[in-house]
């Protein structure tokens, strides 16, 4: 049983014993200014945002909790730039996934000795290297021989459009689901796919979020991991839950942070739900708000870790956010990016099958990574290739 699971219960008996005024006397929680208290005691600011039955928005708000956020972009208002918003982190972990995959495949490929001289394979990987920022493999795989194909160049000029804004997001999606290049070789074909797709993507859809954000604090934090109203980052919310992240990449400390996080979260959550007006309590459990608030902060955190080169700590908090009831299905628990940063703390680490593991369940509710997961599946295969024969890269 978790910690969360075990404190529980005995908070209750506590609770039970000793009455209620020792709920309504708690001391203050750095969680008191978060959106969940707001909602729970304050249900009918609630009820105002989300809408009548009949509002526009209404539909938008509930694909949001539920994390379908390709769903609630196409809603007015708010939700569709929240969901936005998602969507261009999302698509930002999984261009870093991309590129390191990419350039992995390349220098896995070159050090076994069999990489084709006739292939678009090294242009692939030197704009991989570029998009990650890495001047130096970019620059080498330039000059590695390779193969020049018009279909590439037709697609780069595609992709410097959309990240232009000459082009739109719907360009972007659209250059999704097909390999971008076959080759011919004597058993078959070789296939390639785009390994600037979910750079493009990201920029895109951050691009759509540029104007027009939601100002009330309300509609910025609903169904965020957000835990201080006046800062945004992992950092803010570190800070205001007297956390603070280890300097070093160690999982087992980043876990321990989970766990005092678990211990304000818990207690706060009985001292709410007893003291809250009976709409409230019914948000609170319905909705499960504190659990939702804490899977989201907990990617939040993961996705902070890895743009800090602290990938053991990110796979830490997301192992530590699945809800695992349902643990290869989107749930209002599980959002997209908790998988797309399991999937890039996994290859980071070396453990490319779990990376390939993790990324499958996006194919399904997002087909513009199908691509991400064939390239990722051909590196599994290559990487292990002394085990398991002819891979069907060669």
């Amino acid at each position: 049983m978790s910690s969360r699971a075990a404190l529980l219960p005995l908070l209750l008996g506590h609770l039970a014993c000793s009455g209620s005024a020792d709920v309504s006397t708690a001391p203050p929680s750095p969680l008191d200014g978060s959106w969940v208290a707001t909602v729970v005691r304050e249900p009918a600011r609630f009820d105002a945002l989300i809408g009548a039955a009949d509002s526009p928005a209404r539909p938008g708000w509930i694909a949001l909790h539920k994390n379908a956020w390709a769903e609630a972009t196409t809603t007015p208002g708010a939700p569709a730039k929240r969901a936005n918003a998602e969507l261009a982190v999302l698509h930002g972990v999984l261009a870093d996934l991309s590129n390191d995959a990419w350039r992995s495949l390349g220098t896995t490929w070159e050090q076994r000795g069999t990489l084709p001289t006739d292939s678009v394979l090294p242009t692939l990987v030197a704009l991989a290297a570029k998009d990650a920022g890495d001047s130096v493999s970019w620059a080498r795989w330039q000059k590695v021989p390779q193969r020049a194909d018009p279909a590439v160049d037709s697609r780069v000029a595609q992709h410097d459009a959309v990240r232009k804004g000459e082009a739109s997001l719907v360009t972007a999606q659209s250059l999704g689901g097909v390999p971008l290049v076959e080759e011919p070789i004597p058993d078959g074909r070789r296939t390639f796919w785009d390994p600037m797709m979910h750079f493009t993507l990201a920029q895109a859809y951050g691009r759509e979020i540029a104007e027009g954000y939601p100002a009330d604090p309300l509609e910025r934090m609903l169904f965020s991991g957000m835990i201080d109203p006046a800062d945004s980052t992992p950092s803010g919310a570190w800070k205001k839950l007297g956390l603070a992240m280890p300097p070093t990449d160690d999982a087992e400390a980043c876990r321990e942070v989970v766990r005092g996080f678990d211990r304000q979260l818990d207690p706060w959550k009985v001292q709410l739900a007893a003291t809250a007006p009976e709409a409230g309590k019914a948000l609170l459990g319905d909705l499960r708000l504190v659990e939702g608030l804490r899977s989201r902060a907990l990617v939040d955190w993961a996705v902070d870790a890895l743009g800090t080169d602290q990938p053991r700590c990110a796979l830490a908090f997301a192992e530590m956010a699945l809800d695992h009831e349902h643990p290869r299905e989107l749930t209002p628990l599980n959002s997209p990016t908790l998988y797309a940063v399991t999937a890039a703390a996994n290859l980071r680490t070396g453990r490319t099958r779990e990376a390939l593991d993790a990324l499958q369940v996006l194919v399904g509710p997002f087909p513009e990574t199908t691509g991400l997961d064939e390239t990722v599946g051909d590196l599994a295969v290559l990487q292990g290739l002394d085990r398991t024969g002819d891979s069907r890269e060669q």
